[in-house]
């Protein structure tokens, strides 16, 4: 028989182990999305976006990638 404190030790001591395991399941799904991130930005260079811009309607996505675009140019000519 186990005695009562005993007990409650090993139950409190279970449930921060769950706690820690989705804890860490979130920051694995963080990373997952971050990784996508990443290859959706490799994979979708210039024409690709456009052509998803034009796919997805309009002038107002195109205007705004140009807007990025010229954004990124700024920023490659600061380096």
């Amino acid at each position: 028989m186990i005695p009562e404190s005993k007990h409650n030790q090993m139950t409190t001591k279970m449930t921060v182990a769950n706690a820690v395991t989705s804890a860490d399941y979130l920051v694995l799904i963080i990373l997952y999305v971050v990784c996508f991130l990443i290859l959706a930005l490799t994979v979708f260079k210039r024409r690709q976006i456009s052509k998803f811009c034009s796919f997805f309607g309009g002038s107002y996505n195109m205007r705004l990638f140009r807007v990025h675009e010229g954004a990124l140019r700024v920023h490659e000519g600061a380096h």
